[in-house]
């Protein structure tokens, strides 16, 4: 999203494309995570069934906005309603 204002509307699908490739690799980073529950980072983080849920939540939520970003942006300008006739 950053990226995409300089770069130009030629690569704009391609980030979306980058974006929910890198979310759903944090999604297997999260499911890996909860097979391997305990403390990490000298216990500074702990990781545990609760902790992967919402961690898992918010990554596919993630994916869904991007996705349907991805699909739906060839829609240009804003939709205006026809209510006055």
């Amino acid at each position: 999203m950053v990226v995409e204002p300089l770069a130009g509307q030629r690569w704009s699908k391609l980030y979306g494309h980058i974006s929910i490739a890198g979310l759903a690799a944090a999604l297997l980073a999260a499911v890996s995570a909860y097979s391997n529950a305990g403390p990490a980072f000298s216990g500074m983080l702990m990781a545990d069934g609760f902790a992967a849920f919402f961690r898992v939540l918010v990554i596919s939520v993630g994916i869904l906005v991007y996705w349907r970003r991805t699909v739906f942006s060839t829609v240009k300008g804003p939709r205006r309603a026809n209510i006055m006739r």
